[in-house]
């Protein structure tokens, strides 16, 4: 998935979606807060007991709400 795919992707607050974090591991995690920097958008997710900032890059899948 090429970055332009991953900004048209739909996410907000409360969205479930699947991360590849840095050390490579993929995860999925909820967004608990979307914000903007000067470097650009961050989003804060939790994953089990974790919170963690996150680029949207990083998004591989946004996972369909049940």
């Amino acid at each position: 998935m090429g970055a332009s795919t991953l900004e048209a992707m739909d996410y907000s607050v409360g969205s479930r979606i699947r991360v590849r974090l840095y050390s490579g591991k993929i995860v999925e995690a909820e967004i608990t807060g979307i914000t903007n920097q000067s470097t650009g958008r961050k989003l804060q997710i939790v994953y089990g007991s974790v919170t963690a900032s996150i680029n949207p890059a990083q998004i591989t899948e946004i996972l369909p709400t049940s």
